[in-house]
């Protein structure tokens, strides 16, 4: 090999070798400031469920007062058992003719006052529609019993106290039993010197006053009703 020949190929090698040294001293590469995104799903993701908000209590205005509490109501106080006035009577029947003189004896009682403990009763003599007198010697109620004859059995009859008199049980509406009587107890108010009753049916009207006297007028007429005088 010739000298020149050999300083060549030293020259290309010693070239080559700081060419490699330059390269392996570089800086190794900056990374790309905007790298590729993986591309994105077209598919929208379902919306989130609204956020559950608990509700805000009202907040009164600063100064205003509380509301007033009532009291709790008090009960009222028991009343006293009331004492209900009787029914009111039935209003009386008008007849629409003149009865008959069989109608008239039909509803025409017999009227006999019965003391506790007597053996017969008074029968007040009758005048027309009034009665004569019937006696009670003291507070104790009697017994009026109304003898109509049977035919008149089911007629109501409406019974009226005068001021002085006390139906004990107060029972003013009756009905004629098929034996032609009904009853009614009355009694003297207390000091009340007399008093009558009143007994309505079918149109007739009969009055029986009531008299306070003695025992001994009140037996003397019962006594006179056993001996047959009326």
């Amino acid at each position: 090999m010739s000298p020149r020949r050999f300083l060549c190929l030293v020259w290309c090698v010693s070239v080559l070798t700081a060419s490699n040294d330059s390269l392996q001293g570089q800086a190794p590469p900056l990374p790309n400031p905007n790298p590729t995104l993986p591309p994105v799903s077209n598919s929208t993701p379902p919306p989130l469920p609204p956020p559950s908000v608990p509700p805000v209590p009202a907040v009164q205005p600063t100064g205003s007062a509380p509301p007033a509490v009532s009291p709790p109501p008090v009960p009222p106080a028991p009343n006293p058992a009331l004492i209900l006035p009787p029914p009111p009577l039935p209003l009386l029947a008008q007849p629409s003719s003149a009865p008959s003189a069989a109608e008239i004896q039909r509803l025409t009682p017999i009227v006999e006052v019965w003391r506790a403990g007597a053996l017969s009763p008074q029968v007040p003599l009758r005048h027309g529609r009034y009665v004569a007198p019937a006696f009670i010697a003291d507070n104790q109620p009697v017994m009026v019993r109304l003898q109509f004859d049977p035919l008149a059995r089911g007629k109501t009859v409406v019974v009226r106290p005068g001021k002085g008199a006390i139906l004990d049980p107060p029972t003013e509406v009756l009905q004629v039993r098929p034996t032609g009587e009904c009853v009614v107890t009355v009694r003297l108010l207390e000091n009340a010197p007399r008093a009558h009753l009143t007994f309505h049916c079918g149109g007739l009207m009969t009055t029986l006053p009531l008299s306070r006297n003695s025992l001994a007028k009140v037996q003397a007429n019962e006594n006179a009703t056993a001996a047959g005088a009326r």
